[in-house]
């Protein structure tokens, strides 16, 4: 009983994050759906069925590494900025609650599944109220963030993981609002891919991975299908891009084609002086130093730790002190943990995404590790899997992966022991 409420109520705080995303940040919901998991993962130790893998082994290091990192950065810079940092790697406990709901894991999953069928369309209403209405006007509940603040990278990955859901027949509309919804996503997705790259190649790159893994496979003929009407969506929602006026007052950004193009030349040519070649340069320039003061420096075995401002302490100047980490969360281990976490950190990356080239891979295992390459892909441009709008959804999706892998190899033990 106590367990299907708590996945009710994880279910409704999942929605929110996914509907909300920044603008529910500072609710600390997220928090209080992982404390109360650890809660019960302990209070039903003796019935926890345990996902045992290598990739698992890995997790749980990063979490015993995050203690002992964590009671270490206590003592040296106070106990919030260090439990804030340690999140980082804390939020990977997700995957471990999923096995949690082993009594209502498919009504669990199908829960997850409805949450992304509404998404494109919350996230268009959302968009509209905030840009067309309230002209970037939302009221600020939580934390002095406006309500209807979404990062644009975190909401690429979102709809992606609607597209997926819909592709592979996990939602499902009737023939016209299935018609709408790809507008609406194709629609969305142009918005993105104006004001943030990192979420078009997450978008791109997961979706090209997940079409490249599930060629072979049954599936194949009715992904086809929705590539043949691909060019007629495409001509439907581009007039709409084409037709909208957004500007972003914070990077200052508009859309339209010329944004478009820079947008997507900037990834592989370099540009004149721009917002967009000095937003490039300051990054590079922060990432170039972690590399300098690890692999070739005196942080090489610890990093830096937690709990220190990293921008501060490597001489990046911003123009507040809220950033505290770069913006790329491989390199923000490497600076806080050192090389020999770091290369662990891309070992398990490693083992997650190479499972997507296994033979006997079900098309629900392919969406999974597509789903988290595009959260990587993200996570390398953006400060997104240190907090909960990113990392919530993404060690659930990965959660999920583990449990249902484990179901899978559990049935072919029985079949191969009855033979």
């Amino acid at each position: 009983m106590l367990t299907r409420v708590y996945m009710h109520f994880y279910l409704v705080v999942f929605a929110l994050y996914v509907y909300f995303n920044r603008g529910i940040a500072y609710t600390y919901l997220a928090e209080l759906t992982w404390l109360m998991g650890v809660i019960l993962i302990i209070r039903n130790w003796r019935h926890y069925i345990f996902p045992w893998d290598r990739k698992v082994a890995f997790l749980l290091g990063f979490l015993g590494i995050s203690i002992v990192y964590t009671i270490i950065g206590m003592t040296r810079y106070g106990a919030m900025d260090t439990i804030r940092d340690g999140f980082m790697f804390n939020y990977m406990l997700f995957a471990l609650v999923v096995p949690v709901f082993k009594d209502h894991f498919e009504e669990f999953k199908l829960g997850i599944f409805r949450i992304y069928k509404w998404l494109p369309f919350v996230a268009l209403a959302g968009l509209l109220l905030k840009t067309k209405i309230l002209n970037h006007a939302s009221p600020a509940i939580f934390g002095g963030i406006p309500i209807l603040e979404y990062k644009n990278g975190d909401l690429a990955v979102q709809l992606l993981i609607a597209s997926l859901l819909l592709i592979t027949g996990n939602i499902r509309y009737s023939l016209r609002y299935q018609f709408l919804n790809a507008i609406v996503v194709f629609y969305l997705f142009f918005l993105i891919a104006t004001f943030n790259r990192g979420g078009m190649l997450a978008f791109l790159v997961g979706m090209i991975c997940f079409l490249y893994a599930a060629r072979k496979t049954a599936l194949l003929q009715n992904i086809k299908s929705y590539i043949k009407i691909a060019v007629l969506l495409l001509c439907l929602s581009f007039p709409l891009y084409l037709l909208t006026n957004i500007k972003d007052p914070v990077q200052g950004r508009d859309t339209g084609i010329a944004q478009l193009q820079k947008n997507v030349t900037s990834i592989f040519v370099k540009q004149e002086k721009n917002a967009l070649s000095g937003n490039i340069v300051w990054r590079l320039a922060w990432w170039s130093k972690i590399v300098d003061y690890t692999i070739t420096g005196p942080y090489f075995f610890t990093g830096k730790g937690l709990g220190i401002n990293l921008a501060t302490a490597d001489g990046i100047k911003m123009y507040d002190n809220s950033l505290r980490s770069p913006h790329n969360f491989h390199l923000n281990v490497l600076a806080r943990f050192g090389v020999p976490i770091a290369i662990a950190w891309l070992v398990f990356l490693f083992m997650v995404i190479r499972e997507i080239k296994k033979r006997d891979a079900s098309i629900e295992h392919i969406l999974y590790i597509a789903v988290f390459v595009a959260f990587m892909i993200n996570a390398s441009f953006d400060v997104a899997l240190e907090g909960p709008m990113a990392a919530f959804p993404c060690w659930t999706f990965l959660g999920m992966l583990f449990y249902s892998e484990m179901l899978s190899s559990n049935t072919k033990k029985e079949s191969n022991h009855v033979q």
